[in-house]
């Protein structure tokens, strides 16, 4: 490994293990000492696998985002901490070095992913589901987590419903167009979610007069106000897709912390010391006897 250049890789799973962090850590120790990072084709690489134009000096384009108002409630957990939180309410935990303590929680409304695909120790996600007094959840498919639901809502999958695609890593905007009818009594996230406003009293306020297809209409129309050159409406939905401008600037291909390489004090690092630590002061002062620093 020393004597050729090495790209020391791994995917995101790993971390969802009990002690998950440590497997990255070693693989960036690992890079660290073979003294490759910075150099192309070198270093260490993180879920390479599942993010899509890694390296490639793609333009970055703030897409389009409904926005969302201020929320109220400033407690939070770690993902992994859903089973904890469930079996114990009230009781406190650590995180990143300061102590909080998890909430009593007596309804789950879940929209948007499914914690029995990524969660770890699935086993005691289920036992712990058992707790809350409602799950509500938001489905096109019979999965775990629709099972384990006190109240189904069916949703639309991409296929049912027209929508704009794209990521950050990504150098186009995608039309995605409906291609059959919403199955059975499916309805659009959206349109669930304008239903409960509407009973709660306040669906002006939410939808802002606008229909699914509408708030389609707009993101787009805000990603052309910061794109100039985007082609109107018709036009993008005509050809199914618009790529954004070339950056000068930007190189075409990206190495990971070839800056850092080149000049680590003018590129240091989000750490204490600006540099890749392979001890830390910090983690050793949470005094973890299992998670050595």
């Amino acid at each position: 490994m020393a004597s050729h250049r090495t790209m020391v890789n791994a995917a995101w799973s790993l971390q969802r293990a009990d002690h998950g962090e440590q497997a990255h850590w070693a693989m960036i120790a690992l890079a660290a000492a073979l003294g490759q990072i910075g150099l192309p084709g070198g270093g260490f690489g993180l879920g390479y696998g599942a993010v899509g134009s890694v390296g490639n000096g793609v333009p970055r384009v703030r897409l389009p985002r409904i926005g969302r108002p201020p929320n109220p409630v400033d407690a939070f957990i770690p993902v992994a901490r859903i089973a904890d939180m469930l079996l114990h309410p009230g009781a406190p935990f650590t995180y990143d070095g300061s102590v909080h303590r998890y909430p009593d929680i007596r309804l789950v409304y879940w929209a948007g992913g499914n914690p029995f695909h990524h969660h770890q120790d699935l086993n005691r996600l289920a036992r712990a589901w058992r707790t809350p007094e409602t799950v509500v959840v938001h489905e096109p498919f019979w999965n775990p987590l629709a099972r384990r639901a006190d109240v189904v809502l069916p949703v639309t999958t991409p296929l049912e419903r027209e929508d704009i695609g794209g990521g950050s890593p990504d150098d186009h905007l995608f039309w995605m167009p409906r291609l059959i009818d919403p199955v059975g009594e499916a309805r659009d996230d959206y349109e669930v979610f304008a239903a409960l406003a509407k009973r709660l009293g306040f669906e002006a306020r939410f939808t802002e007069g606008r229909t699914a297809a509408e708030w389609v209409r707009e993101l787009y129309e805000e990603y052309r106000r910061t794109v100039r050159s985007a082609p109107d409406w018709d036009a993008f939905r005509e050809a199914g897709h618009t790529r954004h401008p070339e950056d000068p600037s930007r190189p075409s291909r990206l190495v990971l912390l070839d800056g850092f390489r080149t000049d680590p004090s003018l590129h240091a690092l989000p750490t204490p010391s600006g540099r890749i630590e392979l001890w830390s002061e910090r983690i050793a002062s949470f005094g973890l006897p299992d998670c050595p620093p």
